[in-house]
């Protein structure tokens, strides 16, 4: 009777705890169905009962979108004025720092380079100086994008009244030399647009074709093998084998280009894969297990294996996540460089300043539906972007002109 007892007492401490932070959460509900913000304030609630006086919160807002990073981050901050209590948020989002935060640390190499406190007049430059170590540095940016399509460019990829368990009607094109953003708030069907072309999810209806011929792909090895290169927003679960090298990981969806009957010659793969990571500031020891590399160096692996599959398609999801402005840079250059090369780039990201920086276009998602219609980009701002997300959804936005 007494695990019975315990039972109920557990349960109605639970439900006096969610409701004391104005949590909407059943306590009989399973973690894994909640949302991420909720999770993340589930582990912060627990830590609180357990009357911790610090809390450190390592890249707490990576995987939401901006508002709802905002209530996450604006929960924090009313618990830490109602409790008194010190937390640390661990954070590359510097517009984050500058709003919610009362100090700023910034750490590079394991060294502290920069400190002060948001009431002393901090500047973001000094801040992002800080962080890439240069003396004089602008907003992180590309270069400007103005793409222009000739009137006999064939689209590389074009999607018709696609549908799959999650997506209702995606109508898109995608063309070569292009970066088409897609947007979304949380779970507009933007992530399973890009498993469902590579193979990852069944798609029910619809046509897809890629380089004017009818494409599908029932995984994806298939989709490699038409050319199309994916770059998973969970790394670390879906982007690559821990244990395993830098170098190996690069080469790992080629390795047939480096076999010899039955053998891999090592030597020629590791002398490509290093050849590949050098052309963009790759840092680390590349025959250590990747699981040994910052995040930034891990994602530049990633693209050192689109890179080396020669895809002409490629699906980047969250290409920056959890990587710092000096990474962050070295990524868009990346991005543009293969734009440039003729390859169609598709990215996804919830940074809404990083999708006005780097797409040529955007297409907006909202409830798994997609319709394209063309904008000028001339004077997009966040604000639309998000006006665009929670209206019809069913607009693309982008300053593609026609010649």
């Amino acid at each position: 009777s007494r695990g019975l007892r315990m039972e109920r007492e557990m349960h109605e401490h639970t439900a006096d705890l969610l409701a004391e932070y104005d949590l909407s959460v059943s306590p009989d509900s399973l973690v894994a169905d909640l949302s991420h913000p909720q999770k993340q304030m589930i582990e912060i609630i627990i830590n609180l009962d357990r009357n911790a006086k610090y809390i450190f919160l390592d890249e707490p807002t990576t995987a939401l979108e901006v508002r709802r990073a905002e209530e996450l981050l604006a929960n924090v901050k009313k618990i830490v004025v109602e409790k008194q209590i010190g937390v640390v948020v661990v954070t590359h989002k510097v517009s984050e720092i500058l709003e919610h935060c009362d100090d700023v640390t910034v750490l590079t190499g394991g060294v502290v380079v920069h400190r002060v406190s948001i009431p002393d007049r901090i500047d973001k430059n000094d801040v992002i100086n800080a962080i890439i170590g240069k003396k004089t540095v602008e907003t992180v940016s590309v270069e400007a994008t103005h793409f222009v399509l000739q009137k006999d460019t064939p689209p590389r990829l074009v999607v018709k009244n696609l549908r799959t368990i999650g997506l209702k009607d995606v109508n898109l094109k995608a063309y070569p030399g292009q970066i088409l953003g897609l947007y979304g708030l949380v779970g507009s069907g933007r992530s399973r647009f890009c498993r469902t072309i590579y193979g990852l999810e069944e798609t029910e209806s619809g046509d897809i074709s890629l380089n004017g011929a009818p494409y599908s792909a029932s995984s994806p090895a298939e989709a490699i093998r038409k050319g199309v290169a994916y770059l998973t927003e969970e790394r670390k679960r879906d982007g690559f084998i821990p244990q395993m090298s830098v170098l190996k990981n690069v080469v790992l969806p080629i390795l047939s280009r480096f076999k010899r009957l039955l053998f891999v010659n090592d030597d020629r793969a590791e002398s490509f894969a290093t050849e590949v990571l050098s052309r963009f500031n790759t840092q680390g020891q590349l025959r250590s297990a990747i699981q040994s590399l910052s995040g930034g160096n891990q994602q530049k692996a990633l693209f050192g294996r689109i890179i080396a599959q020669d895809a002409q398609l490629i699906l980047l999801d969250e290409p920056t996540k959890g990587v710092d402005i000096g990474a962050k840079q070295d990524i868009y250059e990346v991005i543009r460089g293969m734009a440039k090369e003729g390859r169609c780039v598709v990215v996804v990201t919830t940074e809404e300043e990083e999708l006005l920086q780097i797409a040529d276009r955007i297409a907006i998602f909202s409830d798994g539906a997609c319709s394209e219609e063309t904008l000028q980009n001339k004077n997009l701002t966040v604000e639309l972007l998000r006006e665009k997300a929670l209206g019809d959804g069913r607009v693309a936005v982008g300053n593609l002109t026609m010649n």
